[in-house]
């Protein structure tokens, strides 16, 4: 492989690499049939992988916790909502009394 081949294979990686680096974990190097160059573009895609898969994991637990989230919200709102039959029940018991006497 002469050398701009092999500056041309380099300088595709490297869009790759960029391409991941941007958050698309899908893109892929190539085999090229050189062995450095192979080994590189193996590591790399291993690398996608793995990051695809750490996404994916933290997209679930985004959602869990987006999911837990909401699950206090609405407790707190019906808390709110006790509350205030609390305070319009005690009112009505205030009011009671003040006739029995």
């Amino acid at each position: 492989m002469d050398d701009q081949t092999t500056k041309t294979k380099i300088e595709g990686l490297i869009g790759i690499v960029q391409q991941i680096a941007a958050g698309n974990f899908s893109a892929r190097a190539p085999i090229v049939n050189n062995e450095e160059l192979d080994a590189l573009s193996t590591g790399i895609n291993m690398l996608a992988e793995e990051l695809s898969a750490r996404e994916g994991d933290l997209h679930k637990k985004v959602k869990e916790l987006q999911d837990l989230n909401q699950l206090f919200v609405n407790r707190e709102l019906k808390m709110v909502d006790l509350k205030r039959e609390i305070d319009e029940l005690r009112k009505e018991v205030t009011e009671l009394k003040a006739r029995i006497k």
